[in-house]
């Protein structure tokens, strides 16, 4: 499901840049470029009113308009920093441009791996503290027979299972 929501994205994103020419053509630069910032910030609203009752379609549908007015403005924007800078300072301006796309790469990949260490360690905390009770009565009931032992061993399993795969599917 999350690889569906990047993927919708990178779609808007690819279709967006493609844009970017017809609309830079036919409305300019600086049109064109609010053109696709004002899509940008109908897909972010798209997104910032999905939740559990209406259900992904406004999840993907504002992930698919932002990501086409995003691919549409990093397709207009360097061509319209080199148009209106200055000649000396041209490949200065569009060069920290670039690298500001970059670093922002970057800085996102690091995030995500830290985001996900910590959540594997989190998950492992979840699930060691599931298993630390059942072996705390396995221990501790030596006298009682073996059906309802093995019983709350079940339930403890499942708990524990359930817990892990709720994590790993959210």
């Amino acid at each position: 499901m999350n690889e569906n929501i990047v993927s919708c994205y990178q779609a808007g994103a690819f279709f967006g840049a493609i844009a970017a020419y017809i609309a830079a053509f036919f409305m300019g630069r600086t049109s064109g470029l609010s053109l696709f910032s004002g899509i940008f910030v109908l897909g972010a609203g798209l997104m910032l009113g999905a939740n559990g009752e209406r259900g992904l379609g406004l999840i993907y549908a504002g992930r698919v308009l932002a990501g086409f007015g995003v691919g549409g403005a990093s397709n207009l924007a360097p061509i319209y920093i080199s148009e209106i800078s200055p000649p000396a300072i041209r490949g200065r301006l569009v060069c920290m441009f670039e690298l500001g796309w970059q670093i922002g790469g970057l800085v996102g990949f690091w995030i995500n791996v830290g985001t996900l260490s910590s959540l594997r360690r989190h998950t492992l905390m979840i699930e060691y503290s599931m298993v630390s009770p059942c072996t705390y009565h396995q221990t501790t009931n030596n006298g009682s027979s073996h059906s309802q032992s093995s019983s709350f061993h079940q339930a403890c399993f499942s708990l524990a299972h359930s817990g892990y795969a709720n994590l790993h599917a959210g």
